[in-house]
This record gives C-alpha cells, structure tokens and sequence, in this order.
C-alpha cells in the first residue's frame, strides 16, 4: 500500500504541468472566443444602420430571462420605452436609462445612455430577413451572445441613435471611453456611439445563461466602471487579475464614427433634382490657423465673395462687430409705414419720417436742362440710393 501511495503521488505529481497546460488551453480558447464574439457584435450592430433601420442602431435587449425563454435576448422599442424605464436611473429587466455627461442634442439635460444585453433576437430575425450577415462567434458554436464564460455580453448605447432621424442633428456619441487610469481611450472619449462589454473570467456584474446576476458588480474597482450603471466604460490596457481596486478581467470594445462628410445629398423625390447641401456637424473654419477654434458655423479668416446672393444672419467682421442682416429686410425695417430708414448704427437701424415724399422714380430732362413741363421725352435714370431725408438717389447715364 506504501508504495502504491508513493506511485500514485509521483503521478500526480507529474500530472501537475499537464493539469496546468490544459486549464492554461481552455483559458485561452475562452479569451479568444470572447474576443471573437465581442468582434462580431461590434460589427453587426455597426451594420445596423445601413441594413435594417437607416442611421439607427438596435435597441439593448432585455437581461432577465434564461437563454430557453422566448422572450431571452428580445428588445423593447427605444422610441416608446416602457413606464418602467423611461427616464434616467430607472432599470427594468435588466435594462437602464443613465444620464451621459454631455449634451449633443440641445435639449435641456445631459443625452441619455441605454445599457442592457446584445440584442440577439432582434439580429437573428433580420438575419432571417436577409438584413443583417449574422456571424457565428467560431466553428465551434452557433452562439454568439454569450462570451467564454458563458454570460451574457453588455451592450450601451448613446440612446438619441436609437431613434430614427437623431443622426442628421449630431454626429457624435455619448458614452464616456476610459482608461485604467481614467483617461480617455481607444481614440474616442466621451463621444462613443456604442460599447460592447465582456466581464471577463471574473464575471462580476454580469447577467448569466439564466436571466441573474452571478456575482456583483465592485463598483470599487476599475472593471466596476463596466457594471455600476453610469456614463463611462472602462477599457484597460491591463489584464489585471489581483484581488484589489486595480483588478481588471474585462473584454470592451468601443464605437464610434470620429469623421463625417460636411456634405450631404437630398434624395427627396418631391425635389426635380437630388439636392447637395452644407452639413458640418460642427463648426467650420476656413484659413485659420488650428489654435483658433471656430466660434459660429462658418467662421472665415479672410473675405468672403458670392457671385449670387449670400444668405447669412449676421456679416460680422474681424473685431468680432456683427451686424443682424434681418434688421433691413422685409418691407418696412423700421416698423412703421410713416417712417424710412436714413442709416444704420450700433446694429440697429435709423429711422426718420421724411420731409417728403418722394417720387419713388428717377426721371429729368434731358441734360438736366430746367424741367418744361412736359415730361413725354424725359431722361429716365435708376435709383442708386436714399439721401438722409428718405429722397431717393439718382443716376443717369453720362
């Protein structure tokens, strides 16, 4: 029995690397198949837009039921979010309305951010459709909304690009992308349209097979930045495994569009022709130099020609005066049919009753001779202008 015991400890011994080996394979071959699922998501909801919906991603699934239910992986309809989670802070199902820290759209508040799970059943059906190339994570399995560890993948959306026609106001995202550090990552900033989360080996914060939370989220450590419901993601360039606040197993992948054509086409068939238009998602410079940022929408270093009519609110000039072009138009600047405009100052116009009527034409005799009387064969001219009593200016050819 003694040296049956020593045999059987030798072996196990031995057995040891080869244990490690094989835990060290199948830790690998869940890292990568995360990282091929996580690829594929990013990808089919990035194709969203231009394959089902025209500018609109799809809205993040429900979390709360097992992968047999029919209802696992099904979205509600952004545009007409439930009672139960229609305003920031609210959860429901394992989705969450959060408050981003910026404001794209105008509107008064901070743009809302929409967390739940991959919309699964919403690419499958499209897929069916023919909308949407749906791709499998490997060879191996037909799933593609769990990762290794078999959870369920997070998904965040900036919620305004849920909502068709959202696109043509803004151009860029809300979700907030960090670093372990907090500092901006992957290129983007608080400007990512989308983000897809693995939580790892850990799987802290993340929603199982089942419909639960297997283990919460530590809000205290950086991955906890993925699970704790607020505007920022945290993408680290670490692979931390120590149980302390710099833990970090988490699989993220941002999106977003960081450039865009300032010029768009009209398509309407109720226009003759496909219509061209200015489109900056910003504001545009011209000829200046890049540590002077623009301040209106078309902000230009230099004069400006038109060899039409040039349509703008304001012509301002190099002191930054600006002159409100609305202040002379339409047909009677002044406000009243009694008065007419003798000048303009201070970005206001002036305004006088005339000491009389004018005639409203140009007309003389000929050479500027003494007027007969008889006006058949007068000299007609143009009117070239208003003196300060509201009389018209003449010209006459020489």
């Amino acid at each position: 029995m003694i040296e049956l015991s020593i045999v059987i400890i030798i072996i196990a011994i031995t057995m040891i690397p080869l244990l490690q080996a094989i835990e060290r394979y199948y830790d690998n071959r869940r890292i990568d198949y995360t990282r091929k699922v996580i690829a594929a998501a990013t990808t089919m909801i990035s194709e969203y837009p231009n394959a089902v919906v025209e500018e609109v991603y799809p809205c993040p699934a429900y979390r709360d039921k097992p992968i047999t239910d029919v209802d696992y992986g099904v979205s509600p309809d952004c545009s007409a979010l439930p009672a139960d989670v229609d305003q920031p802070g609210e959860c429901y199902r394992g989705v969450c309305i959060i408050e981003s820290n910026v404001d794209r759209d105008g509107v008064p508040g901070n743009d809302w951010i929409i967390i739940g799970g991959f919309p699964i059943a919403l690419i499958q059906e499209e897929a069916a459709k023919g909308n949407v190339d749906y791709r499998t994570a490997d060879q191996f399995s037909t799933r593609m909304d769990l990762d290794g560890w078999g959870n369920q993948l997070t998904y965040a959306v900036s919620y305004n690009y849920t909502i068709e026609g959202n696109r043509e106001k803004y151009w860029l995202g809300v979700i907030d992308a960090r670093d372990e550090f907090g500092l901006p990552t992957a290129g983007v900033g608080d400007n990512a349209h989308f983000v897809v989360v693995s939580h790892g080996p850990n799987q802290l914060g993340a929603y199982n097979s089942n419909g639960i939370v297997g283990f919460a989220c530590d809000a205290a450590t950086v991955e906890g930045d993925n699970c704790d419901n607020d505007p920022s993601f945290t993408q680290a360039l670490g692979f931390y495994k120590s149980n302390s606040a710099q833990s970090y197993d988490d699989f993220v992948r941002f999106y977003t569009i960081n450039s865009q054509s300032i010029w768009d086409e009209d398509e309407d068939p109720a226009w003759a022709r496909d219509q061209v238009y200015f489109a900056p998602s910003g504001n545009l410079s011209i000829a200046m130099d890049s540590a002077t940022l623009p301040t209106v929408a078309l902000d230009v270093n230099g004069e400006v020609k038109v060899n039409n009519n040039l349509l703008v609110d304001e012509v301002c000039d190099s002191g930054g005066l600006c002159f409100n072009t609305a202040l002379i138009t339409g047909s009677s600047p002044c406000g009243s049919a009694t008065e007419v405009m003798i000048g303009v100052e201070e970005n206001s116009v002036d305004c006088a009753v005339p000491s009389y009527t004018p005639a409203g034409k140009c007309e003389r005799e000929f050479g500027g001779a003494p007027d007969d009387g008889d006006d058949t064969n007068n000299e007609i001219g143009f009117i070239q202008g208003f003196d300060g009593d509201g009389g018209v200016i003449c010209y006459y050819k020489p």
